[in-house]
């Protein structure tokens, strides 16, 4: 009972993988830190559901992409399918300081002065342990393997071509699948 009961406290969404979902070989210090700024950037500071469908469709897309080109790394996939986080895109202000978010949780380059990164920087904390815990294969996928795209609330990223709505539980993105041919 204790056992499961630790399970289900780690996975916050869905059933636990048992193993990794990304090769251990994917991952180090700068891949957890642009999943953890992907997580601020796509879904914001407390959307922990969010942050697990959205590492799942990214490990998704990184599978799918890995077999048709073998030396593509997930730090890319992250950056590559991201919004703003891409090498060589134009950076909002926003997007200036997530790029800047940083592993010693110190205040990132471009911080907004009117907030207040002592109430942010345990955000922060939470979206690095996510991410690390993610990589270890201790957070479910609230999509159950369904979803393959997510896009912004409310009409911000409409769905194109075959998409379809993916009930992911309570989130503030909108996760999809592929459908059939229309």
């Amino acid at each position: 009972m204790r056992a499961f009961a630790l399970a289900t406290m780690l996975s916050f969404a869905g059933v636990a993988s048992a193993r990794p979902p990304i090769p251990p070989e994917q991952w180090d210090r700068s891949t957890h830190l642009w999943l953890a700024r992907a997580f601020v950037a796509e879904a914001g500071w407390k959307a922990r559901r969010d942050w697990a469908g959205i590492a799942w469709v990214l490990a998704g897309r990184w599978r799918r992409a890995s077999k048709r080109w073998p030396a593509l790394r997930f730090v890319s996939t992250i950056r590559g399918y991201c919004a703003g986080l891409g090498e060589g895109r134009s950076r909002t202000a926003r997007m200036a300081w997530v790029h800047g978010l940083r592993p010693d949780m110190l205040a990132p380059g471009g911080w907004p002065a009117g907030a207040s990164w002592e109430r942010h920087e345990p955000w922060w904390r939470d979206a690095v342990r996510m991410a690390e815990r993610w990589s270890r294969g201790g957070v479910g996928d609230p999509c159950r393997g369904r979803a393959q795209h997510w896009g912004g609330p409310d009409g911000l990223d409409p769905p194109r071509g075959r998409m379809e709505r993916v009930d992911c539980g309570e989130t503030l993105n909108v996760f999809y699948r592929l459908g059939g041919r229309r």
